[in-house]
């Protein structure tokens, strides 16, 4: 495994990859491209590729060809943290996303990172017009959560405003 893929093997480590499910799993193959997208934005981790803008939020199709061969690789679950972030700074970065018992970590990773996405990227959106843009994109997502009276919106600009901070 190539030095860049075992220092990304490492940081997925300490945000609790399973890679044997990650091979399998929809859901678990969206959480590493959302920790991913949100490495490379806080701290411009050297990834392949370049996000856009997919079904599921940002998307690197580079990057999901490294991340299969990593979780094809049977040294990857034992690869410990070498890179420049600190471990710490990766369990934090986790915790915004799992602290909410309401709303799953992947829905949560999926929402917040295409919010975070638009904000960047559509510089000619108002934060209304986000608002719009992301409940059109989260429809299915956003109403099981509004069903539960659960204001997904408010969650994401609280990590927005404290992860930017």
């Amino acid at each position: 495994m190539k030095k860049s893929l075992q220092k990304l093997a490492g940081y997925l480590n300490i945000l609790n990859l399973d890679y044997q499910k990650f091979l399998n799993d929809k859901k678990e193959r969206i959480r590493a491209q959302k920790y991913c997208y949100l490495m490379k934005k806080l701290w411009n981790i050297d990834l392949n590729g370049s996000f856009s803008l997919y079904i599921n939020g940002p998307y690197n199709s580079r990057l999901t060809d490294d991340l299969y061969e990593i979780a094809n690789d049977k040294s990857a679950p034992y690869i410990e943290n070498q890179g420049d972030i600190p471990t710490e700074k990766l369990e934090h970065l986790r915790r915004f996303f799992i602290q909410n018992e309401q709303i799953d970590e992947v829905d949560l990773l999926e929402f917040y990172t295409t919010y975070s996405y638009l904000k960047d990227n559509f510089s000619h959106l108002n934060e209304c017009e986000i608002d719009k843009e992301l409940h059109y994109r989260k429809t299915a997502i956003n109403n099981e959560y509004e069903t539960n009276s659960i204001d997904v919106m408010s969650v994401i600009k609280n990590i927005y405003s404290n992860l930017v901070a």
